[in-house]
């Protein structure tokens, strides 16, 4: 099977164009999994989720922002896929992904950390 993946540095996820945009993508592309950065989110619901995945990407893993930077959201189909390991650090996330057809896993990551030297670890 062919994995579609969306990734992208969405620099804020409240706008609802911006939710309409992601959206109209999985829709027109058959997207089984959206890696999100720069979120900007405190909090992801199953409404923001449903908002996002047109019902198709119905489970996630999350890292909120710290104030009004960073965030990010990585969701999927789980008629596709089962996470069957999430890892969530100060600037990324880590999903281990089995495809349920096959039975075969890999590592979904995604990142997104501060450009400036002092706020790095």
């Amino acid at each position: 099977m062919m994995i579609k993946c969306l990734i992208w540095n969405i620099r804020g996820l409240n706008d609802p164009a911006k939710r309409r945009a992601i959206k109209d993508m999985v829709l027109a592309n058959i997207v089984h999994i959206c890696c999100l950065q720069e979120t900007k989110m405190v909090t992801v619901d199953r409404q923001t989720i449903a908002d996002l995945g047109a019902g198709k990407l119905d489970e996630w893993a999350f890292k909120e922002a710290r104030g009004a930077a960073g965030g990010i959201l990585i969701c999927w189909d789980s008629s596709v896929w089962q996470a069957v390991d999430k890892a969530v650090g100060t600037y990324s996330i880590l999903v281990l992904m089995e495809d349920k057809r096959s039975g075969s896993r890999w590592c979904c990551s995604c990142v997104y950390g501060p450009h400036e030297d002092e706020e790095k670890e």
